[in-house]
Parts: C-alpha cells; structure tokens; sequence
C-alpha cells in the first residue's frame, strides 16, 4: 500500500488518541450488514432512517442554498414505476445548480460521519455501537440514488465543477506526506 494511503487509513481509525473501538465497529458492521440484507421497503426505510433522512435533507438543504426551489421532504415510502422511493426531495433543476442538488448526499453525508465517529469516540460502549450503526447508514445514504444519477448526468455542469473538485482535492492528499 502507498504510504500516502497507508497514512490516510491509519488516520481514519486512529486520531492521535481517538481509536475506534470494538463496540464502534460492531455497530458499523451490524449496519452495513442489515442494509445489504433488508428486504421490502418497510424494512429498509426502518433500518436505514438516520441515513435516509440525512440524504433527503442534504437534497433539500442544497437546493435551497442553490435557488432550487425544493418542495417539501418526503420521507414514506411510495411505490413508482420499477420500485418503491423511499423518499424524495422534488426540486428545480437549473443547468448549472441541478448536479450539486442531485450529488449533495455524496459530498455531504461522509463529513457529517467523520463528526460522528470523531464525537463518539470517547463515549460508552452502547453509545459507540449506535454510533457505529448511525455511520452505516450515513454511508449507505451517502450514495445518489438512480434518478440523482440521471439528474445529474442530464445537467452536467454542476457534476463535472463537483468531479474536478474531487479531483484536485484527491490529487492534493494523496502527494501529501
């Protein structure tokens, strides 16, 4: 492994004193085990909540902040064409706004599971577990469901400004150290 790389996963189990514990990591494995194994929208709406509101939410906040003109979030299961939706943010998409509103979950929610690793580190064992099970579900929510990835693509603007950031920062860490 590189040690650019190496550094960057050592880093993101240990902070100095912050170590990610067995409770921790239990949490995160039962919650990536029940989204990989929920079946029916009931269930996966359930088990994945925290993770599904947090998606929803960065949708509707970057809408807002971008002139989307986002409706109001709907968090129920409904069932369209080819599935079911477990929620939805309806939005005006513009050539240039429609990309950052349509990928908000990808560059939003994995911060937002870094703050919760990095606040629960210290706590009790049962508080690190639901932690662990919370940072599952940001990570399964941080991924942009089919129609964010249509949207997206048919407004490209924001998604290749979103992209070459990606870009120049993934760049930027990797020649560090």
């Amino acid at each position: 492994m590189p040690p650019a790389v190496s550094a960057w996963v050592s880093e993101i189990f240990s902070w100095g004193t912050i170590n990610l514990s067995v409770a921790f990591l239990s949490g995160l494995a039962v919650g990536l085990l029940v989204a990989h194994k929920a079946r029916g929208p009931v269930s996966s709406w359930f088990a994945m909540l925290p993770g599904l509101i947090c998606h929803e939410l960065a949708h509707f906040l970057v809408a807002t902040v971008t002139g989307s003109d986002p409706s109001p979030i709907s968090l129920f299961p409904k069932r369209i064409k080819g599935g079911w939706e477990l929620g939805s943010v309806r939005f005006s998409p513009g050539w240039s706004t429609a990309g950052f509103v349509a990928l908000a979950p990808l560059y939003l929610l994995p911060p937002i599971a870094v703050l919760v690793v990095h606040e629960f580190a210290k706590a009790a064992a049962g508080e690190q577990a639901l932690a662990g099970y919370v940072v599952a579900t940001l990570i399964w929510g941080a991924w942009p469901s089919g129609p964010d990835w249509k949207i997206a693509l048919r407004y490209p603007l924001g998604t290749f400004i979103l992209g070459a950031i990606a870009a120049l920062l993934t760049v930027h860490f990797l020649h560090q150290g």
